[in-house]
């Protein structure tokens, strides 16, 4: 037991409680940097409310670590069905303490009713105003966020029918309403909303550039470990976490992970983000088709520029090294192929199957590339299920024909003349024009 009032108010400030005490007791208690922050934005406004229940208890099963605080900004919709934890709807923020429930009882603040602009969990400034509350109420040495819903990949749209409208003092750009039913990240069935990609990314470069700088940006979501999704986050991040292959439902084991770091609360982000990726591996083994890697983002330019040596190469020789380059694609399985999905493949192995097929320019530019992955990917794991997708960790986009970049509903973001959410690895890299010029795309 603590001996005297100032220890207590310390210690209830390290484990994330100090929310709960008066403006003047926390000012009396210091300034305390945590170990680690970790935010949860745990979007179950769609169909899968019953697992984003599941997921809190399993973070609550085990709690913070010692030093850490974690925060929990969970949603549930308008139309939920399940009478669990009193059957509330809208987005609520909790402080996890062990053996909590998401009821309303246990709630640090509720942000918004299921239809009200600040319970929209497919909105950019809703991210940014849960990002901005935690890490001014709890400041940590290290920060972790993870975006918990249905994941798409490079780009995130729910609808071509998108569009920008006004862009907020914030300087947020704010989106009309979408419809649609696409996998996405942070999709809000009450709202119809999505986060693109881009989206996610100004919010974490504005959070760096007030000085909340993510160490580890997770998504324990589908098809979100790409070269183009660590590409975006590369001034705002250090370390990339996120499968190449389609999610189950349930996702991560957070109680894994949470043990893990539970057992040692001091550790770095890069072993935090492999603990993940071991916890991954712990719970789901071979038993279903599932990836997850952890890629380290100070290597991501390099990568990218390699990326364009290849492009490059293969369009100063197209008569010669396109019939190779598609029987090598040919030979890839495109990630979750079998949902009619697979536009996207292994980045690594696409270039060391190319380097082993090719001569000359080709050859060097395509193992430099292959070299240059390698190096972003720290850990990564997948099933024996996965075998045929040759998965080292990071996907890149690659439809494998003309009809079926045309038949991919996002397909206009991965042109140059695109300006929705543009993606910065398609107006940066070559890898666009190679495939304009591959897949014979219109102009």
């Amino acid at each position: 037991m603590h001996t005297n009032r100032r220890n207590a108010l310390a210690a209830l400030a390290v484990v994330g409680l100090a929310e709960s005490l008066p403006t003047a007791l926390r000012a009396a208690a210091g300034p305390l940097e945590l170990e680690w922050l970790i935010l949860y934005f745990m979007n179950g406004k769609n169909n899968l409310v019953d697992d984003a229940l599941d997921d809190f208890e399993e973070l609550a099963k085990v709690g913070p670590a010692q030093g850490s605080t974690i925060v929990v900004e969970l949603g549930r919709p308008a139309q939920d069905n399940s009478a669990r934890y009193g059957g509330w709807s809208g987005v609520k923020r909790f402080v996890v303490a062990k053996g909590m429930s998401p009821d309303e009882a246990n709630q640090t603040m509720h942000v918004g009713a299921p239809d009200a602009p600040s319970g929209d969990m497919g909105s950019q400034e809703t991210l940014a105003d849960f990002i901005t509350w935690a890490t001014d109420r709890y400041p940590a040495k290290r920060r972790m966020l993870v975006i918990w819903n249905h994941g798409q990949g490079y780009r995130l749209r729910a609808s071509m029918s998108a569009t920008v409208s006004t862009v907020g003092t914030n300087g947020l750009a704010k989106v009309d309403p979408l419809v649609g039913g696409y996998r996405s990240v942070s999709s809000d069935a009450d709202h119809r909303s999505i986060l693109f990609n881009k989206q996610v990314q100004q919010v974490l470069e504005l959070s760096a550039a007030r000085g909340a700088r993510f160490d580890i940006v997770a998504y324990d979501a589908c098809l979100m470990s790409m070269v183009e999704t660590a590409y975006s986050l590369r001034h705002c991040a250090d370390f990339l976490v996120g499968s190449e292959e389609l999610e189950p439902g349930a996702g991560w084991e957070h109680n894994f992970v949470m043990t893990k770091l539970a057992r040692s609360p001091k550790m770095p982000p890069e072993q935090l983000a492999c603990a993940i990726v071991q916890s991954y591996k712990e719970c789901y083994g071979d038993r279903q088709m599932t990836t997850l890697s952890a890629s380290r983002l100070s290597e991501i330019d390099a990568a990218a520029n390699a990326i364009s040596g290849v492009a490059n190469a293969l369009r100063a020789d197209a008569t010669n090294s396109f019939p190779v380059l598609s029987a090598v694609r040919s030979q890839l399985k495109g990630f979750a192929d079998y949902a009619r999905l697979g536009y996207s493949v292994d980045a690594q192995s696409l270039f060391e199957r190319l380097a082993a097929a090719t001569k000359g320019a080709v050859k060097d530019a395509a193992s430099t590339a292959a070299k240059a992955i390698q190096k972003c990917v720290v850990c990564s794991y997948a099933s024996s299920q996965c075998k045929g997708y040759s998965p080292r960790g990071l996907a890149l986009y690659f439809p494998a024909t003309q009809e079926d970049f045309m038949r991919d509903p996002d397909h206009e973001g991965y042109q140059r003349s695109n300006q929705h959410f543009p993606i910065d690895f398609v107006n940066n890299s070559d890898w666009s024009l190679l495939l304009k010029d591959y897949l014979q795309l219109p102009a």
